[in-house]
């Protein structure tokens, strides 16, 4: 699984599709949530251009799945 895309297909989520998938994959939401509050609003300003590509790659195979199918389903949600 490419990281790169998984990264870009991320930054093109608005706000809150982004959010819930980040909420939905415990190590990139446990990265967040280690700077608290302040952590929650610099992603919120940043999340389009931050690099998630360390984050991705830090995942498994079946976690880079898993958040490729999160993001579809939180993409196919919102269309609706």
């Amino acid at each position: 699984m490419n990281s790169r895309e998984l990264e870009r297909e991320l930054q093109q989520l608005n706000w809150k599709q982004f959010e819930a998938v980040v909420k939905g994959v415990p190590k990139l939401r446990a990265q967040v949530d280690a700077y608290g509050p302040l952590g929650w609003q610099y992603v919120r300003e940043h999340y389009q251009t931050y690099g998630w590509r360390r984050s991705i790659d830090k995942l498994d195979e079946q976690q880079k799945l898993d958040l490729k199918a999160l993001i579809a389903r939180t993409r196919g949600r919102s269309a609706h």
